[in-house]
């Protein structure tokens, strides 16, 4: 690390400080199904639309178990989309709506309880029943400690590069230099 901070100006290795590159897995566009187990939306909220405020983060996670002679072989969980910006309460609230009407068949759509998000969890239960309040025990390094041995494992999935989505190169970047 201390190569890495001194001359690349990057205190993390190139394989990855918490969560090593070499340990995600990658689902197919064929690896995709009609039916899920569960999926899942999240979402972080900050409502600082400013160049320095806290980014909102919204994700679909869908979970299936695929059968033994399936490629993917057991229980995965699979990123299906993840939004991130920087966006005030109106750009969320219509953020969190699109991507429950890309996603009809989302089971519940977790939002954290904190900070700025009791108003939107509040707006959003009227229109969209499936809205749940959640907080999140231990700080962020806890949370990713019960996350990394998912993504050591082979069993949490990222879509492959082939399917073109530019959030999975940023997402495995902010992986790589976490906890910075």
């Amino acid at each position: 690390l201390a190569y890495e901070g001194q001359y690349q100006q990057s205190p993390t290795p190139e394989a990855g400080g918490f969560f090593k590159s070499h340990w995600w897995g990658y689902y197919k566009k064929t690896d995709l199904q009609a039916s899920w187990d569960l999926i899942i939306a999240s979402w972080d909220m900050s409502f600082k639309k400013t160049e320095s405020g806290s980014f909102v983060v919204g994700g679909i996670i869908g979970y299936k178990k695929f059968p033994p002679d399936h490629r993917l072989a057991g229980p995965k969980f699979m990123l299906l989309e993840l939004v991130r910006d920087r966006w005030d309460f109106p750009t969320s609230k219509k953020e969190v709506i699109a991507q429950l009407a890309r996603w009809p068949n989302v089971h519940a759509c977790l939002i954290e309880d904190k900070a700025n998000g009791p108003a939107i969890i509040a707006d959003l239960r009227r229109s969209h029943g499936r809205v749940i309040a959640i907080e999140p025990e231990g700080g962020k390094m806890a949370r990713a400690a019960a996350a990394s041995p998912l993504v050591e494992a082979g069993d949490f999935l990222l879509p492959e590069e082939a399917m073109g989505k530019q959030w999975v190169t940023d997402f495995k970047d902010e992986c790589r230099v976490f906890p910075l």
